[in-house]
């Protein structure tokens, strides 16, 4: 067996039947595979502006009647639909296929509202250029992939895909034997499988293993009050698992090479924006200017965190994880070789009697935690460190020198703290990149000097060991060097990154403000007022939303321990309960309320996948009303006897997420959730495939073997995916074809037979005759003369030319006028589901909402709410009260019955201060008819508990809404 691997994975391609074909990356961004339309909602602007004053000026006679002629009239909003898409793990273009590649816009040219400007680092000669927003899109190379045999180095697929199997299983080996056993007795030569013996399995594997980076064992001495103590670090070899990723072909349309600034032209100048990739941040460009012309950044995204192995925690992990973030967000963030993986396994000096909380022992622990790293790090640092830079004939057939960094570390506080070698939560300084004072923690109105590698640097140069520890207290980090200084051009306090998981969903919201109400609930409960039932009931009334947990018993009893539970429960709280507390009675809970809503504006904006320099402002107001009301909140406690100490380090550290954000993209490309997952699989192999004897070892050998299993899913589902879009072009050019030869297409069958531009209706029922329908429905004064006010609408809708694109008859007149007539005996499809995509305000892709509309949706009725297009930049929500399909003069049309809502006059001292948009729903019998074109997205809204008909719109269900409302309403906030 060769055990060299590099030389494997030479073996490796050239089983791989054709080699790579070079392709150089495109000077221009490609076209994007979906125009957003001219009417689209403009991003973070929004068309709706004019909707703040017409919305809630229309009375609520004008909006059932004359809302649904202008409906008619005007005619669908054009929505853009999106790709289909199988959700894979790596998202790759059709092999062999190039999109076409626009022309920047000529020089001279007006610009247009939301042009994008594409500044690369003056470094890369790529120059910039500026794209009109309906064309541009990230760069995508193409690769051709022609590896016949991608199960290599497995004998066969269906060898892979058995041991494949019993390695998910955890199958033991004489459960195997049995099943090979049974297997090869039957078996009649129908299959290519080869194992005859588990141990075949396990060489299988250990070939598999092979040709990836493995991990190797480190013994390190790290001293302890003059006497030496050794530990063990398993390690991969980091150098050598980037260049396996760098070298891929399949990875190579995802590498973002070269650091660039992004702006939008928002019809006065340019405003710059950031996304999900930090090649977009500053961090990367400054690194750039660092290395050669001719060098590329690659910046490494490194996690670390312990977590309890065993049931009673006595044993512990501590992985390492490791990520390229010059790869796609998607691809980053996914599993198979583009995503994270697992780079070592740190020793945990624990906290022996005699030494545990003394500054001895926290100084050692943060040793032997640098030191670790150190060994994990070095093949990396290794070359840096001379400015070598790192050579690779990359997967794109182009020769790179790579220079490395750290662009991203993330962890919790206790992590961030130990690699900034930070003194933690009780020194005077405890902020892992700013000088704030403990006692200033939560004043969000002061900024304070970023900390430097210098002056670390400085306060141990030249110093004796007393004079190390003075100078190193007075700026609340550890005496010590850091391992990070030993990478070039890379910034420990740039790379620490706020984490919204440890920061927002489980630190400020769920362990501060939602304990501090409980608590509140508890001192009520105990004088007679049970107001710990009412939130329960408030947020059970919430509706069901698509990925949203419904809290359909309360919380207030309720521990959490996934933080997304409490970032949902955050999303709805103050909409199910702003009415629990009167604020005259309880002015200290109503205003505890308050920071909650407040917190939620941070949260979701903070949050955001791409931001703007307006968006970061709204971000920095945000968060200073959240100290505001937070400073009203504590003039509360000052009698408690024991009064809930908010100067803690999560509420401060949100101070520096628009810093994050500038230097290295927004916050998905810094969270710990993906990261995260790691820990539950080591749990369970610790459980049930270790001995529980040298568990890091086993650990180790158990990951390169998952790694491996992994790399060769990925490169088979790409080999399928590939022959799937061979077979499709084939489909294609037959169709061509056909077309040429004048032959009759057909009616569209399947799924694309229900879909309209950006809707699909699928749940569908039998046809009914509208007479049937209507005697169905005869106790409901929304269908009363349900046919009658149909055939009105229609007439007025179909002789609008527009809405007339999609006839099915084959030559229609251009002047025909529809007199509609729909006879009681014709019919219509019923349906329950109405899938609607959209242009997201925050991201500018197509997103979907799927929405319900049924009279028993698992045992419950559940009828949604849409956002419609009343009138050009006029939007309306809507309850749907039912979704059909008519046909009538070559037409087939998708139609709902609708029950408007209409803003609820004045806005009351409640909607002020919680910044509620209340809406109230108009009579049963003032429903009216849309096309289903004119809807925009669903709604999610949450009802009074006093006023039936009153409803507020949940804001936060999602950033998009969340701009939108902000634009639709903008004197509200």
């Amino acid at each position: 067996m060769v055990n060299d691997q590099k030389a494997l994975r030479k073996i490796r391609k050239a089983q791989q039947k054709a080699p790579a074909t070079p392709v150089q990356p495109p000077e221009q961004p490609v076209e994007t595979l979906v125009e957003a339309p001219q009417d689209a909602w403009e991003p973070h602007k929004g068309n709706a502006s004019s909707a703040s004053s017409s919305a809630e000026e229309r009375s609520a006679s004008s909006a059932s009647s004359s809302a649904e002629e202008r409906s008619a009239s005007h005619g669908p909003r054009t929505s853009p639909v999106g790709a289909e898409g199988e959700g894979h793990t790596l998202p790759e273009l059709p092999p062999g296929e190039t999109r076409p590649v626009p022309d920047p816009v000529p020089e001279g040219e007006e610009r247009k509202k939301n042009d994008i400007k594409v500044e690369y680092h003056p470094n890369s000669g790529r120059g910039t250029s500026t794209y009109h927003f309906e064309n541009w899109t990230k760069e995508r190379p193409t690769v051709q992939l022609e590896d016949k045999e991608p199960w290599r180095p497995f004998n066969s697929r269906d060898d892979y895909e058995f041991a494949n199997a019993v390695l998910q299983s955890g199958m033991k080996s004489e459960q195997v034997a049995v099943v090979l056993d049974i297997m090869h007795r039957m078996v009649g030569g129908q299959s290519d499988f080869t194992f005859k013996a588990p141990r075949d399995v396990d060489a299988a594997w250990e070939l598999a293993r092979s040709c990836y980076p493995g991990f190797k064992k480190h013994d390190i001495e790290v001293p302890h009050k003059g006497k030496p103590r050794s530990y063990e670090v398993w390690a991969r070899d980091t150098e050598d698992l980037v260049k396996t990723m760098l070298e891929d072909r399949k990875l190579a349309p995802h590498f973002q090479w070269d650091a660039r600034r992004m702006s939008k032209w928002d019809g006065e100048k340019w405003e710059q924006f950031w996304d999900s990739e930090p090649v977009t941040g500053s961090y990367m460009w400054d690194v750039q200017s660092q290395i050669p012309e001719d060098g590329t950044p690659l910046g490494i995204y490194i996690y670390a965190d312990k977590n309890k192995l065993s049931t009673f925690g006595t044993q512990k992990g501590y992985p390492v994880v490791m990520r390229i973030t010059n790869l796609d967000a998607d691809v980053r963030h996914g599993v198979g070789l583009g995503g994270g993986h697992v780079v070592g396994f740190l020793p945990d000096p624990g906290d022996p009697a005699g030494f545990a909380g003394t500054t001895s022992w926290a100084n050692h622990k943060r040793r032997v935690w640098h030191e670790a790293v150190k060994r994990i790090i070095q093949p990396l640092i290794s070359d840096a460190d001379l400015d070598l830079g790192m050579a690779v004939h990359c997967g794109d057939g182009i020769d790179r020198c790579f220079y490395t960094f750290m662009n991203i570390f993330a962890g919790d506080y206790e992590e961030q703290a130990m690699m900034t070698l930070n003194r933690g939560n009780n020194c005077n300084y405890p902020c892992p990149v700013c000088h704030v004072p403990h006692e200033e923690l939560k004043d969000l109105s002061n900024d304070y000097d970023i900390r430097t590698v210098d002056e670390c640097k400085a306060a141990l140069q030249g110093r004796t060991a007393g004079q190390q520890e003075e100078a190193s207290r007075d700026l609340g980090i550890r005496p010590l060097p850091s391992v990070m200084w030993l990478w070039p051009r890379t910034d420990p306090f740039k790379a620490s990154s706020f984490d919204e998981l440890h920061y927002f969903g489980n630190g400020v919201f769920g362990y501060h403000c939602l304990k501090e109400l409980k608590t509140r609930m508890k001192d009520w409960t105990a004088d007679g007022r049970a107001f710990n039932i009412l939130l329960d009931e408030g947020v059970m009334k919430i509706p069901s939303w698509r990925n949203l947990t419904h809290f359909d018993r309360g919380f207030t009893q309720i521990s959490f321990t996934d933080g997304s539970k409490y970032d949902d429960l955050a999303k709805v709280i103050v909409h199910g309960c702003y009415n629990v507390f009167p604020k005259d009675e309880c002015l200290r809970e109503y205003t505890l309320m308050r920071l909650i809503r407040n917190y939620t504006f941070c949260k979701t904006l903070g949050g955001l996948e791409v931001h703007t320099e307006a968006t970061l402002k709204m971000l920095e107001d945000a968060i200073l009303d959240f100290g505001t009301i937070l400073e009203e909140y504590e003039q509360f406690a000052e009698t408690d006897l024991k009064p809930k100490d908010w100067n803690v380090i999560k509420v401060h550290l949100q101070k520096h997420i628009p810093r994050d954000v500038r230097l290295k993209g927004t916050l998905v490309s810094m969270t710990t959730k993906q990261s995260e997952k790691f820990h539950g699989p080591m749990r369970k192999r610790y459980l049930n495939r270790t001995n529980f004897k040298k568990v890091m070892q086993q650990l180790a050998k158990w990951d390169e073997t998952f790694f491996a299993a992994a790399a060769i899913r990925e490169s088979i589902h790409s080999w399928e995916k590939m022959m799937k879009a061979r077979r499709k072009e084939l489909a294609k050019a037959s169709k061509a074809k056909s077309q040429a030869e004048n032959k009759p297409e057909g009616k569209p069958k399947g799924k694309e037979a229900y879909r309209w531009e950006q809707i699909y209706l699928g749940a569908r029922e039998s046809a009914l005759t509208y007479d049937g329908f209507e005697k169905a429905h005869t106790d409901d004064p929304a269908y009363d003369k349900f046919r009658i006010r149909l055939n009105k609408f229609l007439r007025i809708f179909l002789n609008v030319p527009d809405n007339r694109k999609d006839s099915e008859w084959e030559h229609e007149p251009e002047d025909y006028k529809y007199t509609v007539t729909l006879d009681k005996h014709k019919t219509l499809v019923p349906c329950r589901l109405l899938e609607v995509q959209y242009q997201s305000t925050v991201t500018w892709e197509i997103t979907e909402d799927l929405l319900r509309c049924s009279p028993d949706f698992h045992e419950h009725p559940r009828y949604d709410t849409v956002l419609f297009q009343d009138t050009p930049g006029v939007y309306v929500f809507a309850q749907l009260v039912c979704i059909f399909i008519c046909s009538t003069d070559g037409h087939r049309l998708p139609m709902a019955l609708v029950q408007p809502f209409q803003t609820s006059g004045r806005p009351s001292d409640i909607d002020m201060d919680f910044k509620l948009i209340r809406l109230k729903l108009q009579a049963r019998d003032g429903c009216i008819f849309i096309p289903l074109r004119a809807v925009e997205r669903g709604a999610l809204l949450a009802q009074d508990s006093l006023q039936e008909d009153e409803y507020v719109v949940v804001d936060t269900i999602d950033a998009d809404m969340f701009l939108r409302i902000r634009a639709m309403y903008p004197n509200r906030f």
